[in-house]
């Protein structure tokens, strides 16, 4: 994917000034690995649901959702999934919208789980030997913006704190009232947090 990157950034012809990454969840660790093996082409970066250690938990509960989805029961990760991805707050308030919003993800992964998993595996391989990338992380000198929400069970705080220590040029923000995608459940100050940090603010 960090190669994949590369290939649209010349294409398009980006210099590095005019590249600002943001990722979210898995998306993280592909930012991660992006500024690792090419951080001069890249001017800043926000990453966000961030896990960039060899935990457990996170592995069992991979193995949990994989387990699942090779079983092709897409309906029951997804609502496990519904368990730890937003806030109580965020679902309250479209508690009449859960189930239409849990179909929906249903609907378009039930004839491929595959691919569910496969993303599960490979992040889950990735972090499982993370660590010996964790000397070229400190090198990393692109400023970068953590956004945590202090509600997320996914990802908890404490683990995307740490993975700001593992670089240099690091600030940490948290979120109260907020789960695994700040970008959604508090969008506006994401946003901003963001691009304050894009426009060197």
């Amino acid at each position: 994917l960090a190669d994949s990157l590369m290939l649209i950034f010349d294409a398009l012809a980006l210099e590095s000034k005019n590249i600002n990454l943001v990722g979210i969840s898995t998306g993280s660790i592909v930012v991660a690995e992006t500024l690792r093996r090419f951080q001069h082409r890249i001017n800043r970066a926000v990453m966000s649901g961030v896990l960039l250690e060899k935990a457990m938990t996170f592995k069992l509960d991979s193995e949990f959702g994989i387990n699942m989805l090779r079983e092709k029961r897409v309906d029951f990760w997804a609502q496990a999934l519904y368990t730890k991805i937003f806030s109580d707050s965020a679902l309250l308030k479209v508690e009449q919208a859960v189930p239409a919003m849990r179909d929906a993800l249903i609907d378009r992964y039930k004839d491929r789980p595959h691919a569910l998993a496969r993303i599960i595996e490979a992040q889950s391989g990735y972090l499982w030997d993370i660590e010996r990338h964790y000397p070229e992380f400190r090198k990393v000198e692109t400023p970068i913006l953590i956004l945590a929400g202090a509600e997320d069970k996914l990802v908890p705080p404490f683990n995307q704190k740490r993975a700001g220590s593992f670089f240099p040029n690091t600030r940490y923000e948290e979120y109260t009232n907020c789960a695994h995608i700040p970008f959604i459940e508090n969008f506006a100050q994401a946003f901003d947090d963001s691009m304050r940090l894009f426009i060197n603010e």
